[in-house]
């Protein structure tokens, strides 16, 4: 394969894409990971708390703004907002299990999805995939909180630093500048895992697989335009009313989940699968 070149490689993983039925397989990710979406918001509030430094997850959510459409950031900052402000202590018991329940299920539907683009099938017992997703979904939420930490905490060292040097916007310089390579080397990691324990395949070990950076890179690409295009196309609320911001959240959500998809066709091209 890699003697053949890129071109053949694209024209391969274009041909799977179109016979593996990716935009439909796009289209359930989507629905899985808007319905796992609010629970994930639930258990990452249930998380915080054990955490030394507090308001972590309105800081989590303020970093990804710029990642967001619009209506999509102010959408899930209203549930947050909510969700933190009726905190109870059944969090902590069956609500949380219920939360963390629902959570994976957009993680299990994602093994099934990379299943599909490695062309195999699912051997694996119930119980494996399930407690693959849990594990996957409450590491991904400490990710998550550990990230919204290093945020605060960098923030206000960044700061006094600046203030320190006689420089007092060079952190928020700084900042506005390195968040994009930051996230998107935070997002090649977050998916090399993905693409490694998901399937159900056994794979060379490969430090950063092609698939990983190449999604990473259209993730944040096609993030970017699609938020662009909201901005400045995009009526979704003049055809939708109040449910167009839910829509716009269900696009990103469809073209997440085809990223997501297309970098396990470019891993499975590259080995010949």
């Amino acid at each position: 394969m890699a003697r053949a070149g890129w071109p053949a490689v694209a024209w391969r993983v274009t041909v799977r894409l179109m016979r593996g039925n990716a935009f439909g397989l796009a289209a359930q990710l989507a629905y899985n990971f808007l319905f796992a979406l609010f629970p994930f918001l639930i258990c990452l509030v249930a998380l915080a708390p054990f955490l030394p430094v507090r308001g972590v997850e309105a800081r989590l959510l303020d970093a990804a703004e710029p990642f967001l459409p619009g209506s999509s950031y102010r959408l899930l900052a209203r549930e947050l907002h909510a969700i933190v402000t009726h905190r109870h202590t059944g969090l902590l018991s069956a609500g949380l299990a219920v939360a963390l329940w629902s959570a994976s299920s957009g993680v299990t539907a994602l093994i099934y999805g990379l299943n599909e683009a490695h062309g195999v099938s699912e051997t694996r017992p119930f119980w494996k995939v399930r407690g693959l997703a849990l594990l996957l979904t409450i590491a991904g939420g400490a990710a998550f909180l550990v990230a919204g930490a290093i945020i605060v905490l960098g923030g206000r060292a960044g700061r006094l630093l600046s203030q320190a040097i006689g420089a007092p916007s060079l952190y928020s310089d700084a900042w506005s500048v390195l968040r994009w390579p930051l996230t998107t080397l935070l997002l090649v990691f977050v998916l090399d895992v993905l693409y490694r324990l998901c399937p159900n395949v056994r794979r060379r070990f490969r430090f950063l697989s092609p698939g990983s950076v190449a999604g990473a890179l259209l993730w944040v690409g096609s993030t970017v335009g699609f938020r662009l295009y909201v901005a400045h196309f995009g009526h979704y609320n003049a055809m939708y009313g109040s449910l167009g911001a839910v829509v716009v959240l269900l696009t990103w959500l469809y073209v997440t989940g085809f990223v997501l998809l297309l970098g396990g066709e470019i891993d499975a091209a590259l080995e010949g699968r």
